[in-house]
C-alpha cells in the first residue's frame, strides 16, 4: 500500500505541478480509524492542462 501511495502522489504532482491546498493547512479536518489516519476532505486548486499527458505503458 505504501508503494502504491508513493507512486500515486508522485504522479499527481508530476502532472499538476501547481497543485496547492485551497484552505489553510490548520483547517484540514482529520479522520481516524483503527488502521488509518487521513484528511476527511482535501480541497485543492490547480491549473487544468489543455493537453493530455501521454499514458504510461
Amino acid at each position: 500500500m505504501k508503494l502504491e501511495t508513493e507512486i500515486a502522489i508522485t504522479t499527481l504532482f508530476g502532472r499538476l505541478p501547481d497543485l496547492t491546498l485551497d484552505i489553510p493547512s490548520g483547517e484540514v479536518a482529520w479522520g481516524y480509524a483503527p488502521t488509518f489516519r487521513g484528511p476527511q476532505a482535501l480541497p485543492v486548486t490547480f491549473t487544468p492542462s489543455t493537453s493530455r499527458p501521454p499514458r504510461p505503458r
